[in-house]
């Protein structure tokens, strides 16, 4: 099978998120792959297609003496182009009060192939770079109003075949959805 087959299988199957979702929201699953391995410390594991880090991050967690990488066929280009506040994902209300001027400016951001970043809600926002590490995109920012550096951790999940990424930012978790930019915090176009 080639390589080009194997990624659209793979593709298919992630739009199908039914069976991923189910896999991975498996507690007793989970727990069960854990009871069966035998990590020591200083094991090197490589994690390969580790989707959201379902195995990975417990891994990891339960080892820290161990060198545990994720490594996923999810990659930057998935990730590229703009970005807005997910409809029903954010409560628009806080938002709305926490940034000024996000009802009249909305939201946007936006992702490059060059690792440029850049964000805005209402008169808040920064630009920078980041890099992609499994699901977890991580951008060294400078903020737009005051010039002080930013360092953010964006997660990238998958929920009913959408990809999303959520950000804490003023105490606040909020979630970016692929698509065209806001025009009004809440309102999609």
């Amino acid at each position: 099978m080639s390589i080009e087959a194997t990624r659209a299988g793979f593709e298919a199957s992630f739009e199908e998120s039914n069976f991923y979702n189910k896999q991975t929201q498996d507690e007793n699953h989970l727990n069960n792959i854990l009871k069966t391995i035998s990590i020591k410390p200083g094991m090197k594991i490589l994690d390969l297609g580790c989707g959201s880090g379902y195995l990975t991050f417990p891994i990891a967690q339960n080892n820290e003496k161990a060198y545990v990488v994720g490594l996923d066929i999810v990659t930057v280009e998935k990730l590229v182009g703009p970005w807005h506040l997910a409809e029903g994902e954010n409560d628009d209300t806080v938002v709305n009060e926490t940034f000024p001027g996000a009802m009249e400016f909305g939201n946007s951001m936006e992702i490059t192939s060059d690792g440029n970043i850049s964000w805005y809600i209402g008169a808040d926002g920064g630009s920078g770079s980041y890099l992609l590490n499994g699901n977890i995109l991580s951008a060294d920012m400078i903020n737009d109003i005051d010039g002080t550096a930013m360092s953010m951790e964006f997660t990238v999940k998958e929920k009913d075949g959408q990809l999303l990424l959520t950000m804490e930012y003023k105490s606040l978790t909020l979630c970016w959805s692929w698509g065209e930019t806001e025009t009004e915090t809440g309102k999609g176009e």
